[in-house]
């Protein structure tokens, strides 16, 4: 008898079974995806109605490759993100710097608004500079001709570190490590009804052993892994368009190390369904360990927001172990080679030690 094909079956009949494992995936890594975008890519509002000005600040964040919006003065209160406003004429501040009113809001506090604040702040010191070193309206708009003509003292150039889609590729796949065991565990139920209506007995008289259904039930959801992690792959390549920028090689550890959650996750499962036989004790104990696997294991939030001791048990938990691997591959940096090795191995001990464990289980308590 075909385990395998059975369960797959069934798998495939559950709605719920479904939702997780190709919506959800897609939802939560729109979420990561669009709150990312929000974070990186302020938007600056531009509200200067004097057109000498306004030529000037918009030639500013032009040559910085900054991109803007015209914003009316009545509009101010509602712009979004960095506003830069610039109220007077040449005629009222040239010689009178101090009448020039000119400044830097921001809508929100991020640290990347931050840097670039401080960035548009400089652009109304230049004109408060400027205003103050001339005496007639015709002086300070030859000055700021001057200036925009003038080449730059200092050149800098912005260069990223390693990946600069880390932090996003990072979250996604972290992510589906959430939703892979949220699947598996919720799969758990199953099993523990088929045990209360002695269909996993039947089950196990017509397979040729119980190492032979575990095997199979391993090797079904090692397979879920690997199609959950295709399909991310997909979604963030044409979905989301975001790069993955793995290469097969590291493509393949990942895909290994999430075969090899995955098998931990379900033999962990049916260690859970040979300790009960009722339906509101299993739903307990998926949630107490689903939750608690997920929120230390950095699935849900970066482990260094969380306290000492809590990184420090962490440690022990398997998706601890695939997080940190989704952290260094996706790093764009060359790790050592223990960093992408030590998870693997430590998944597959656990692996080893947890399907050990279900093949001692006596036939009654599968």
């Amino acid at each position: 008898m075909s385990v395998f094909l059975l369960y797959a079956r069934r798998l495939l009949k559950r709605p719920f079974a479904l939702l997780v494992a190709v919506v959800m995936p897609l939802v939560l890594v729109q979420g990561v995806v669009l709150q990312y975008e929000n974070a990186t890519k302020l938007t600056v509002a531009v509200s200067v109605p004097d057109p000498t000005f306004a030529r000037f600040v918009e030639g500013r964040l032009d040559a910085a490759g900054v991109e803007h919006t015209t914003v009316a003065v009545a509009d101010r209160s509602s712009a979004a993100g960095v506003l830069v406003a610039v109220d007077g004429t040449p005629a009222e501040v040239a010689g009178h710097p101090d009448a020039l009113d000119a400044h830097v809001d921001q809508g929100s506090v991020s640290a990347n608004g931050v840097l670039l604040a401080t960035r548009l702040d400089s652009i109304v010191s230049t004109l408060a500079y400027l205003a103050g070193t001339t005496h007639t309206a015709q002086g300070l708009e030859r000055a700021l001709d001057r200036y925009d003509a003038a080449p730059a003292p200092v050149r800098t150039s912005t260069q990223v570190l390693g990946n600069p889609q880390r932090t996003v590729l990072q979250s996604s796949f972290n992510m589906i490590v959430f939703v892979m065991l949220l699947l598996t565990m919720s799969n758990i139920l199953v099993f523990l009804k088929d045990k209360q209506m002695t269909t996993t007995q039947r089950i196990l008289v017509a397979t040729r052993s119980t190492l032979t259904y575990y095997l199979q039930l391993v090797a079904l959801f090692a397979l879920v892994a690997v199609a959950e992690f295709l399909l991310m792959v997909a979604a963030m390549r044409w979905v989301f368009h975001v790069p993955v920028g793995l290469s097969p090689g590291r493509g393949a550890l990942l895909v290994l190390a999430y075969a090899l959650f995955n098998v931990v996750a379900i033999s962990v499962g049916l260690l859970l369904v040979s300790r009960t036989e009722k339906e509101s004790v299993g739903r307990l104990l998926v949630t107490a360990v689903t939750l608690p696997a997920a929120m230390l294991g950095g699935a849900l939030w970066p482990l260094t927001i969380m306290p000492t001791w809590m990184q420090q048990v962490a440690q022990v938990l398997p998706t601890t172990w695939v997080t940190q691997l989704n952290g260094t591959l996706f790093s764009g940096f060359t790790p050592p080679t223990w960093d992408l090795v030590r998870p693997l191995l430590l998944l597959g001990v656990l692996a080893v030690v947890l399907f050990t464990a279900l093949s001692r289980l006596p036939s009654e308590r599968v």
